[in-house]
């Protein structure tokens, strides 16, 4: 099972199928901005779709960041970060390329968002790995607009999918 299907298993909810990508809009995006996407993202959206996580994922989220500062003091909780930004929504390609009008308020030239927080902090992936050598796996990075501070989150799109996961 892929890790966006268990995402949507643990998190999602049957009133909110995940939504449906097609092979044309994902192409359409990667010509025209001259990438290609990681083929284990592309594989996954195209047969599954894109998962919506409910809010259950977000107070799963919180426990264990409480639990961690109960366990080791708010200090080393944050510093280690116990747990990663809550994650809002994925984004259709068409999505994508709105997000990137945000790129007027800081965010890197070289960062392509997919999803967001619940701030509306950007998650993302690196375009210049992915133009390249497209298809290729790219980390994943969390994008801050409010201290224009960018962080790798994860090496892989699974990596970041499985920070998710129980």
């Amino acid at each position: 099972m892929h890790t966006l299907e268990r995402l949507q298993r643990a998190w999602g909810s049957k009133l909110y199928p995940p939504t449906s990508v097609s092979e044309r809009d994902l192409s359409d995006l990667e010509a025209e901005l001259q990438f290609g996407f990681p083929k284990g993202y592309r594989a996954q959206v195209l047969e599954f779709g894109l998962p919506g996580p409910t809010a259950e994922l977000w107070d799963w989220l919180t426990d264990r960041e409480d639990a961690a500062i109960a366990r080791y003091g708010f200090t080393l909780a944050m510093l280690f970060k116990s747990s990663p930004p809550h994650l809002n929504d994925f984004f259709t390609p068409e999505e994508m390329q709105e997000a990137l009008s945000s790129r007027e308020l800081g965010l890197p030239e070289h960062l392509l968002p997919f999803a967001n927080d619940s701030s509306g902090n950007l998650f993302c992936f690196d375009l210049t790995v992915l133009r390249a050598s497209p298809g290729a796996n790219s980390s994943v990075y969390y994008w801050d607009h409010d201290f224009l501070e960018v962080e790798r989150l994860a090496k892989t799109f699974d990596r970041f999918v499985n920070l998710y996961l129980p």
